[in-house]
């Protein structure tokens, strides 16, 4: 997985799901280079396939190390883009 400005956050081992009435992808869990376990959100729109990835460039600041403050880190993320698209839309 690369984020669109290039920087390699590692390989994609498994998808993250938020089972509600209907499944939601919410991140990826990835293997970093260095072999550490890493989870990445997802913005709400992103479509997930099994091709190529690319994330922007501000989601690597939602990286987390743990499953713990992932929930957060999704909910943060997905705010923040928001943010953005209502700021170029002005």
């Amino acid at each position: 997985m690369l984020s669109a400005d290039g920087k390699d956050l590692g390989e994609v081992t498994d998808v993250i799901l938020l089972t509600r009435a209907r499944p939601e992808a919410v991140g990826y869990e990835l293997r970093s280079a260095g072999g550490e376990t890493v989870f990445v959100p997802i913005a709400e729109q992103m479509a997930v396939s099994g091709d190529n990835l690319r994330l922007p460039p501000s989601s690597t600041e939602f990286v987390r190390n743990d499953l713990a403050g992932f929930g957060a880190a999704v909910t943060s993320f997905r705010a923040s883009t928001l943010e953005g698209a209502e700021d170029q839309s002005r």
